[in-house]
């Protein structure tokens, strides 16, 4: 919505794309990054859905443990701001 090209659009996604999961623990570990840069991976979407759905696949633990619901509930506000970001830019735009 943000841009009228296709290409930029692939090259905005790739650029968001390629830190988020590099960072969020999917492609390299957590345990091996600084305290700054752990700070900055718990702020992407990502980290907390990953370290829950390792603890489900690898610890067995339930959606109600404590480690796992955060995960899925902070994904669900990622969801719901992009969502409410992109209906205000499609309104914007559309004026």
């Amino acid at each position: 919505m943000i841009v009228d090209e296709e290409m930029e659009a692939v090259i905005i996604a790739l650029g968001l794309y390629t830190p988020c999961m590099i960072l969020s623990g999917i492609i390299w570990p957590l345990e091996g990054v600084g305290a700054v840069m752990l700070a900055i991976s718990y702020s992407l979407p990502c980290t907390w859905a990953t370290e829950a759905v390792r603890s489900i696949a690898n610890r067995g633990w339930g959606f109600t443990h404590s480690h796992v619901w955060p995960g899925f509930a902070v994904l669900s506000a990622w969801t719901v701001i992009c969502w409410i970001l992109t209906t205000l830019v499609h309104k914007a735009r559309n004026k």
